[in-house]
């Protein structure tokens, strides 16, 4: 018998207060879902009535650490404007294709006005790939800094590994060229250039940022399921994360099974 194939009996049986997310993004559910506060000094709920901002515990604590970077490495800037989540039991969104167990968070674009100042972004405020208001180059664009302290901080992060960051191909050469010149680990551009991409057979997300994360080991052994690709440094790390979780009763049945 494989490891990976006992992580489900090894780990033990759900818990009644459990959050689980079952499936893949585009199809399965949430269960015990985690809400993101409505409430917070750092981030703003774009629909702060609308029940579409629950997830994982992992992407609920992602969404937090990138609010608090913005405003810990940034101070003054405009607070980051959380759009959704998932429904509270996952399933169909009203809005996405996707979202639907509590694994995908959209994050509208931190912006600059013609004067500097800072503001969040909004559905609809698209930009070309200069990073420009499309309507009207004139007025306010992408802000750079806080965009890649956004994408930084997701990539760093030790509360979820994400797997995906979608946004326009064009922004993506600009957030890659800036990373050049000031990212100093050159682990995170490497891992930027991989796993920010414009998604295939939808909107080419010019307006905010699409972050979807992995299934973290336990939600894995309860159902949750990642698609293609996952990324080395992810694999790595499972396989370092299968250990601990086996007992020595249980790593001796695993060894006599094998045999």
């Amino acid at each position: 018998m494989a490891l990976g194939c006992a992580l489900a009996a090894c780990t033990g049986p759900m818990r009644l207060d459990e959050t689980a997310s079952i499936g893949t993004p585009s199809s399965g559910f949430l269960r015990r879902a985690v809400a993101l506060p409505p409430d917070a000094e750092n981030y703003r709920l774009l629909r702060p009535n609308d029940p579409t901002n629950f997830g994982t515990p992992g992407l609920v604590a992602l969404v937090v650490e990138i609010a608090d970077a913005l405003a810990r490495e940034h101070p003054g800037g405009a607070p980051l404007i959380v759009g959704d989540l998932s429904p509270r039991h996952g399933g169909r969104h009203p809005r996405h294709l996707s979202h639907r167990t509590g694994r995908d968070v959209d994050l509208f674009f931190p912006m600059e006005d013609d004067r500097g100042a800072s503001y969040g972004g909004a559905p609809g405020v698209f930009l070309d790939r200069f990073g420009r208001l499309r309507e009207n180059r004139l007025a306010s664009a992408l802000d750079l800094p806080r965009s890649w302290t956004v994408v930084r901080t997701a990539l760093a992060s030790r509360e979820a590994e994400v797997q995906w960051i979608f946004v326009e191909n064009g922004l993506k050469a600009r957030l890659l060229r800036y990373a050049i010149g000031t990212e100093s680990d050159p682990e995170i551009i490497l891992r930027a250039s991989w796993l920010i991409r414009q998604p295939t057979g939808a909107l080419p997300h010019d307006d905010h940022f699409h972050i979807r994360i992995f299934c973290s080991p336990r939600e894995r052994a309860l159902g949750c399921v990642d698609r293609a690709p996952i990324w080395p440094w992810v694999d790595e790390k499972r396989e370092l994360d299968v250990m601990p979780t086996l007992n020595d009763g249980a790593l001796l049945s695993l060894m006599e099974e094998d045999r």
